[in-house]
């Protein structure tokens, strides 16, 4: 169902049989037209009768300042079925002063525009956005509205206003619609100095910049420009000066009053490093220093004046497996448990295998796999759980290697390090050690745990004391008190070294001596922890 020119509230439906439509005052009259489902059988009369028979379609009048009531009946072939659709039709009549609509020729009207609502109708622009122009939409083409157009363009931090005037037809009614754009502040003005820019163009003065590390088969490298904020008085030379490790080319700038606002693009190369089993990357600066500038410095530059631009040298990881112990204690018939990581992303799923297992001893999972690509698990630690068998401790297996061998992309047929393990016999009082020796970086806190290989007697305390070098290590808790087997965590904080080196954490065992039939009257020390504590270079 249509009728030419209006829109029908609701959209039409079939199941829907009552509408309305609006018709601006210059809509005198509306052909109507019915499209029933089967058009070869289905009549259909339309009420009221046709305005104009020598015109195409079925014409109704619409009455000025009135509704006028527009009914489709469409009858089934044999007559026994009827439908009947009815639309009111409201045509407005000349003293109608509403426009239809107000656009802006950017931006957005806020609020949303409606024919009863004055305003203001404002837009919101950027500092350096043109003017906006607005125009009305009138609903009755024989309105007056003044102006035809409003163009506003307000100052940075503005605002400025304009209205419509609409007069009726018949000028017996008016309304004013209200426009307004809103104008955002312009930035402060440059200072003088340096900004950096990535290679996509991107502002990373404030964020700095990565280089991937130098590895001995590639070398790491990025590319930044450089671009001064405000125009020089005369020729300005800089000179880029790089920490160790890093190459620069060119090594020198020159901006003019002409070129100063054009970037100049700068290489950074790492050059190769050492590997280091455990990743860390090295916060360094390349600074940018006036060199040549006008005698008179009334521009901002003068010589010795420096720029820097913070960069990181992210560790390119190399291919390995990660051990987070290098040796450890077991106490017979108790689970222990290390971890394994991969050092790089494998170009295929890899997988490590563990080897060397005694047949006395239950190490679970043997197989572990590490999934490929830079979002892969390949940096995430998978436990590993030994069990030696009780009261099996013998000279053949209580020392023994697991290995570690892999297999898929990169990794395949790699070794990884071993293990070293030892098995305390639970039938003899003793004291162990989760971790009897173990790699880490200066700074990076680990843990390891002191257990029993027996219970305590009754009313008996075993004490076990840690002695170290201050100088070499923070730990919190130095002294640990035993009454049973179950063991204790201790948190290690390696100190700062000036080159690699290699510290150990003694361990004295007493206990009370005033209890009849005392277990570990014989027992005066544990084993040594031996920490290799690498040093971590930084240029910052």
């Amino acid at each position: 169902l249509t009728l030419s020119g209006l829109t029908l509230d609701p959209d039409f439906d079939s199941d829907e049989t009552e509408y309305e439509a609006t018709a601006n005052n210059d809509d005198s009259v509306t052909t109507v037209t019915g499209f029933p489902y089967n058009r070869d059988v289905d009549t259909v009369i339309y009420t009221p009768a046709d305005a104009d028979a020598d015109a195409s379609g079925h014409q109704v009048n619409l009455a000025e300042d009135e509704t006028t009531t527009i009914t489709v009946t469409v009858t089934s072939e044999d007559g026994t079925e009827t439908e009947e659709y009815t639309v009111e039709v409201f045509r407005k009549g000349t003293n109608d002063a509403t426009l239809s609509d107000i656009t802006a020729s950017q931006g957005t009207l806020d609020p949303a525009f409606a024919a009863d609502n004055a305003g203001p109708y404002t837009v919101e622009v950027e500092h350096d956005d043109g003017a906006v122009t607005f125009t009305p939409t009138k609903s009755d083409g024989n309105q007056t509205v003044t102006p035809a157009t409003i163009s506003l363009d307000p100052a940075a931090g503005a605002s400025a206003d304009g209205s419509f005037e609409v007069v009726a037809a018949d000028e017996t009614d008016t309304m004013t619609y209200m426009v307004r754009v809103t104008r955002g502040d312009a930035p402060d003005p440059a200072e003088p100095g340096l900004t950096f820019l990535n290679a996509d163009g991107d502002d990373v003065t404030a964020a700095g910049l990565e280089i991937p590390e130098g590895t001995a088969d590639t070398a790491g490298a990025t590319t930044y420009q450089v671009v001064l904020n405000t125009q020089p008085d005369s020729a300005i030379e800089l000179s880029v000066i790089v920490p160790d490790g890093v190459t620069a080319d060119p090594t020198s700038l020159e901006f003019d009053t002409l070129n100063w606002d054009d970037p100049q693009a700068v290489a950074l190369t790492a050059t190769p490093q050492d590997s280091n089993a455990v990743a860390h990357d090295q916060d360094t600066v390349v600074r940018h220093a006036v060199t040549a500038a006008s005698d008179q410095g009334g521009d901002g530059y003068e010589e010795a004046d420096t720029t820097v631009l913070d960069i990181i040298l992210t560790e390119r990881h190399t291919k390995g497996v990660i051990l987070n112990a290098m040796a450890k204690e077991i106490s017979e018939g108790v689970a222990g448990t290390y971890s394994v990581r991969l050092n790089s992303a494998p170009t295929e799923n890899a997988t490590v295998y563990v080897t060397g297992v005694p047949a006395e001893v239950t190490v679970s999972p043997t197989q572990l796999t590490f999934t490929a690509g830079d979002d892969g698990n390949y940096a995430t630690a998978q436990d590993v759980t030994i069990t030696p068998t009780a009261d099996t401790v013998t000279a053949a297996w209580d020392a023994f290697d697991l290995g570690h061998d892999v297999s898929g992309g990169d990794y395949h047929g790699d070794t990884g390090p071993d293990l070293s393990v030892q098995v305390l016999d639970d039938e003899a009082p003793a004291v162990y050690l989760t971790i009897t020796e173990i790699s880490g970086n200066e700074g990076v806190t680990f843990t390891y745990s002191i257990g029993l290989t027996q219970a305590p007697a009754a009313g008996e305390t075993v004490t076990v004391d840690l002695l170290f070098d201050t100088r070499d290590f923070t730990i919190p808790t130095v002294s640990f008190n035993f009454t049973a087997v179950t063991a204790q965590a201790v948190t290690v904080t390696p100190k700062s070294v000036d080159a690699d080196a290699t510290k150990s954490i003694s361990h004295a065992v007493s206990n009370t001596d005033d209890v009849t039939d005392s277990v570990y009257d014989d027992v005066t020390e544990a084993s040594d922890l031996t920490v290799h504590v690498k040093d971590v270079p930084d240029d910052s």
